[in-house]
């Protein structure tokens, strides 16, 4: 019954966006980290190199398919419950 798998769905993309966006900042994070160190490095090198954040096309393609997964997970968990709870 879509009544019943309806909220699980709308948790499950919930659950898989908030999951992309912690994912971004820990990117964002660990590039704000790791980039002086990696341009000390190519410096030494005689290279200029440093570490970029995804633009904003890949972020929302990343959240989109962050909650994509979330839903699918979702539909794949509720669908198995209720195939074992239908009567036999």
């Amino acid at each position: 019954p879509a009544f019943v798998q309806r909220p699980f769905f709308y948790l499950g993309a919930l659950h898989g966006l908030v999951g992309g966006v912690s994912a971004c900042l820990l990117v964002a994070a660990l590039f704000a980290t790791v980039n002086p160190a990696v341009r000390r490095l190519t410096e030494l090198y005689g290279t200029s190199f440093h570490l970029s954040f995804p633009g904003p096309l890949e972020i929302a393609v990343m959240l989109a398919l962050a909650a994509a997964l979330g839903w699918l997970g979702a539909l794949v968990c509720v669908t198995r419950h209720l195939w074992d709870l239908r009567p036999r």
